[in-house]
């Protein structure tokens, strides 16, 4: 079964041109980070929404998550960094597996 890992770029409800150049980069890394049973889906959010800063506590933009981590904030990534960290991430995921998690939330690595 495959692994879905949500990644959001956080930035302004009109994405501005630093969240555009979040975005592509976060795309171009995702790009070099495969895995078999993984697959990444990237969303743009606004970072203005009450539910988006209580739950994550980031006020710079543009900011990238990963399930509950925030990966980079008041920052463009650069490509080879983002493409580390999220293959960093799928391989603790896999080591640990948190995924046979019961909770109906899920496990808190934004797979899904």
């Amino acid at each position: 079964m495959k692994k879905t890992i949500v990644v959001q770029v956080l930035g302004p409800k009109n994405p501005c041109n630093n969240c555009i150049a979040t975005q592509k980069n976060i795309e171009s890394a995702i790009m070099r980070v495969v895995f078999p049973d993984v697959t990444f889906e990237v969303k743009h959010e606004d970072i203005t929404s009450k539910e988006i800063i209580e739950k994550f506590g980031v006020l710079k933009s543009p900011a990238v998550v990963a399930g509950d981590l925030v990966l980079f904030q008041g920052i463009i990534p650069p490509v080879d960094k983002a493409a580390k960290i999220l293959a960093d991430i799928v391989v603790m995921n896999v080591e640990r597996d948190p995924c046979k998690s019961t909770s109906t939330k899920g496990c808190g690595c934004g797979c899904k």
